[in-house]
């Protein structure tokens, strides 16, 4: 073997090795993503039962015709660092389908803290007035309530083990309209 050989043969198999370990390294670092994506969805998921407890609890106790509010609790919204910190990682290791899941499962649940936190809100609002309920404060806390429930229903009701199993349609969720009377 010459010289000249010698370098081409040398050449190959260092692009064959660092092809090799690229690709290794692609997956590798794929699947990592994707399960440090699902321990934070399922992170979330389990705030999301416990607020549908909560919340369960606030309508038997404390939103009842003809009484104050006595109780309610501050809400402060995710920040979602995980997913900030990697979304620009998405669009390089998933396909489109799959980013559409993660997207629309994070924006969905955003929406349902935003509801929570609203409702969290009329609750303050009623307790620092010292507010009589009537029959439509808790006619429409109970619609707010619905709606909550649904889009938390909607959000808990598979078991998210990976990507392809977060929810794609999410139509089954009541909208504003829902409150409107």
């Amino acid at each position: 073997m010459t010289l000249s050989e010698k370098i081409l043969s040398g050449i190959a198999v260092g692009i064959i090795v660092w092809s090799v370990k690229y690709i290794v390294s692609y997956f590798v670092q794929k699947k990592r993503l994707e399960s440090a994506l699902i321990v934070d969805i399922n992170y979330h998921l389990l705030g999301v039962n416990e607020s549908k407890s909560f919340l369960n609890g606030l309508t038997d106790k404390v939103v009842q015709e003809g009484k104050p509010v006595k109780y309610c609790a501050h809400f402060t919204r995710d920040e979602y660092d995980l997913y900030k910190s990697v979304q620009n990682l998405l669009f390089k290791y998933f396909g489109k389908d799959s980013i559409e899941k993660i997207t629309k499962f994070y924006k969905a649940f955003w929406e349902l803290e935003v509801l929570f936190e609203g409702l969290m809100k009329d609750l303050w609002e009623w307790k620092d007035q010292n507010k009589i309920l009537d029959k439509e404060d808790v006619e429409y806390f109970k619609l707010k309530r619905s709606r909550i429930e649904s889009l938390a229903t909607l959000l808990t009701r598979d078991n998210i083990k990976k990507i392809s199993d977060l929810p794609n349609d999410y139509r089954d969720r009541k909208g504003p309209e829902h409150i409107i009377k």
